[in-house]
């Protein structure tokens, strides 16, 4: 079924299918449990890193640093409170974006749209592409 190596207190990993994790500073004393994990597991791992097929998470003290991202090219980083930064796949859905302070300043943009936030307050705007006249007014 899956693979299970635990070393307390110092990390702990497991792997069934597709899905991976690892743990440092495993803090919770006992076995496996899975109401435990299911309800507290965060609040017993310093570190983590887990992984789904292709998507591919990091955590470190509780949520105030993550990285996330997939072999499509979709990325976020945050660190709480102070930014986040999101970044989607070159293509048509395209989507990127930025915030400072959670969302004091921010800057977003999806395909031609482009939103900027300033006090929480967004003001947005669209640049329609240019038309090649071929020279005629």
């Amino acid at each position: 079924d899956g693979r299970y190596l635990r070393v307390w207190p110092l990390f702990s990993y497991s792997q069934e299918d597709d899905l991976s994790r690892f743990r440092m500073l495993e803090l919770w004393p006992m076995g496996r449990i899975e109401s435990m994990e299911r309800n507290w597991d965060p609040l017993w791992a310093l570190y983590t890193h887990g992984r789904n097929g292709s998507l591919r998470e990091d955590e470190l003290l509780w949520g105030l640093f993550r990285y996330r991202r997939d072999d499509d090219g979709i990325r976020n980083l945050s660190l709480f409170p102070l930014f986040r930064v999101n970044r989607s796949a070159p293509g048509p859905a395209e989507k990127d974006g930025w915030s400072f302070l959670l969302g004091l300043l921010g800057y977003e943009r999806e395909g031609l749209r482009k939103t900027l936030s300033l006090l929480y307050f967004p003001i947005s705007w669209s640049q329609e592409p240019v038309k090649d006249t071929g020279g005629v007014p």
